[in-house]
């Protein structure tokens, strides 16, 4: 691969860009490429920091940068990455010329400090994995629509009220985590989202289920556990695919008949709740093996036919 050249102020540099990024990580004591073990992951750990060689730096796929600052532009040169991921970085907002990098598969940004995402990140249409959790966001830019390719969105442990109309463009969208975000009610918008396998939205203010989750017929997992709800829809029995629905830390008084329709369903968790009974039709959940009841004035005994 030849090394091109970058603009800077209308003229072309005359250091190529590759010795450009090796400079900045060494200016910010950015840590040099390493292999963190981790018996966690099935490859055994993960690459992190930054390389000082031209050759690995050419052929990086995937960066993860912890506690670094923001690359420059040249970032985007790197032709062959893949996956960027940036942790602990003091970044209130991503530069309009990260959309330049249009190969990233991945991009990562758990900083603590982001506020903003550019309107630009419409170009990135080979996303598959957007993580933004732990930020500041309150909000996201109607071109994030355009992502079509877009698999994973997580924008957990941000004060976002709601989100954009374009969000039920994303239809090949199978995981969105909104956990612990300023929301009230699961915005419309999901319900066009149906090739969804999880939904995370626990720890919001979310006070009634739509009638319209039903219509997420391939969600595996359902999360809205440490919310507000009252009551679920009998729509809820439509989700015949889900394996674990967790409902704890509510303020549920009954369950619908409907449940028992869910005839995979593994793990229901219904932990401090105001439910007195359960209804007859939880029988029918054969493949039942992890029933969650602690503290719910039940007085009616469970029949474990």
């Amino acid at each position: 691969m030849r090394l091109s050249k970058i603009k800077r102020n209308g003229q072309m540099s005359a250091k190529d860009w590759a010795d450009e990024l090796i400079e900045w990580a060494d200016t910010n004591n950015v840590e040099r490429y390493h292999f963190e073990a981790s018996d966690r992951l099935a490859a055994g750990g993960f690459w992190s920091g930054f390389p000082r060689d031209k050759k690995t730096l050419l052929n990086l796929k995937s960066l993860n940068l912890i506690n670094a600052a923001m690359p420059p532009e040249s970032i985007a040169n790197l032709e062959r990455l893949t996956e960027l991921a940036i942790y602990g970085a003091k970044i209130s907002k991503l530069p309009e010329w990260i959309a330049n990098m249009t190969k990233l598969k991945t991009l990562i940004i758990v900083c603590g400090k982001l506020t903003k995402l550019p309107k630009s990140i419409e170009n990135m249409r080979d996303l598959e994995t957007l993580q933004l959790d732990q930020n500041r966001l309150t909000t996201l830019p109607e071109s994030i629509g355009a992502l079509e390719n877009l698999k994973w969105l997580d924008i957990s442990y941000n004060p976002i009220k709601k989100l954009p109309k374009s969000i039920q463009k994303l239809h090949n969208l199978t995981i969105l985590s909104m956990i612990d975000t300023k929301l009230t009610a699961l915005p419309e918008c999901i319900a066009n989202l149906t090739n969804l396998t999880m939904l995370s939205a626990s720890r919001n203010q979310i006070t009634k289920a739509p009638e319209w989750i039903g219509a997420l017929t391939k969600l595996e997992t359902l999360d809205l556990s440490d919310n507000k709800l009252v009551e679920l829809p009998e729509s809820i029995g439509a989700l015949t695919n889900l394996t674990t629905l967790a409902l704890s830390r509510n303020k549920l008084t009954k369950l619908p008949e409907s449940i028992g329709n869910i005839t995979k369903l593994r793990r229901l968790y219904l932990i401090k709740n105001k439910l007195t009974s359960l209804p007859e039709s939880i029988n029918r959940l054969k493949y039942l093996t992890n029933l969650r009841l602690e503290n719910n004035p039940l007085t009616k005994a469970i029949d474990k036919r």
